[in-house]
């Protein structure tokens, strides 16, 4: 089927932890959302979800909150590329190819 992002009532209200297991999907066949974790869960313990492999600035953009130490924290690096560069046809194809080049 299709995917589509979108923000379910009280799913967001779980705190994310980015080593959490749980993954989450909507089930056609029963017209309904559906969380699952290969973690032991015990009555009383908080249940994490996972936003993503998102680093701090995506955290602080899309959700509010940055990690103190978030394991996929990156730092992004913007640089143009001339059409006059050596190479250029050939660096846009590779970037193109990652779905990391914007022609904007």
């Amino acid at each position: 089927g299709k995917k589509y992002k979108a923000m379910a009532a009280v799913i967001d209200m779980f705190n994310h932890n980015p080593r959490s297991s749980m993954i989450h999907k909507f089930n056609e066949e029963t017209d309904q959302f559906e969380l699952k974790t290969l973690e032991k869960i015990n009555a009383g313990d908080e249940i994490f979800g996972n936003y993503g492999k998102l680093c701090n600035s995506k955290l602080l953009a899309f959700y509010g909150f940055v990690l103190e130490e978030n394991i996929h924290h990156t730092v992004d690096i913007w640089a143009t590329m001339l059409p006059e560069a050596p190479n250029f046809l050939v660096k846009q194809k590779a970037l193109q190819s990652n779905g990391i080049f914007d022609s904007k």
